[in-house]
């Protein structure tokens, strides 16, 4: 199980995350868009770049509709990590792309995949600007390391 370190997600959701890995499942991602799922205070740039372009570009190369591909709150099954053509070694892979990479292998090897209802909370906008831990991608040399690894997805370019 993957979760980021930054406070907002709830861990609460561990168990369903093991539940989905007991029942036989591969790859699991946790949204907060779908039926179930809870944000808060997500900055509207953010939510405009995930459901606009980083979930479509995303799904272009996997094939498959996710919505939330940018949460890092997902889990894989020790089958999916084991299989010889997953292949999470690679020097390509130095900031987001080994999330994105592992998300979309398993989408693309056709292993048994399910987004769950998740909740992610961002601090109180009053308090964004002043907290920390609001975020590690910043205004343009971090939005385009979120991108790169779709362009390099849909150009075929990982392993």
């Amino acid at each position: 199980i993957m979760m980021n370190g930054n406070n907002k997600d709830n861990p609460s959701s561990i168990p369903q995350f093991l539940n989905e890995l007991e029942q036989g499942l591969d790859y699991v991602q946790g949204s907060r868009f779908i039926s179930g799922g809870h944000q808060e205070n997500t900055p509207l740039i953010r939510h405009f770049a995930i459901r606009m372009i980083h979930a479509p570009l995303f799904s272009l190369a996997a094939h498959r509709w996710m919505t939330d591909t940018t949460n890092g709150y997902r889990a894989f099954s020790r089958s999916f990590l084991q299989d010889a053509r997953v292949h999470l070694f690679q020097e390509a892979f130095q900031a987001y792309e080994i999330e994105q990479y592992m998300a979309w292998k398993a989408l693309r090897l056709g292993f048994e995949c399910k987004e769950i209802s998740v909740s992610r909370c961002y601090p109180p906008r009053n308090q964004q600007k002043s907290t920390a831990s609001f975020s590690k991608i910043k205004p343009g040399s971090g939005y385009f390391l979120m991108i790169k690894p779709l362009l390099c997805l849909n150009l075929g370019l990982y392993k």
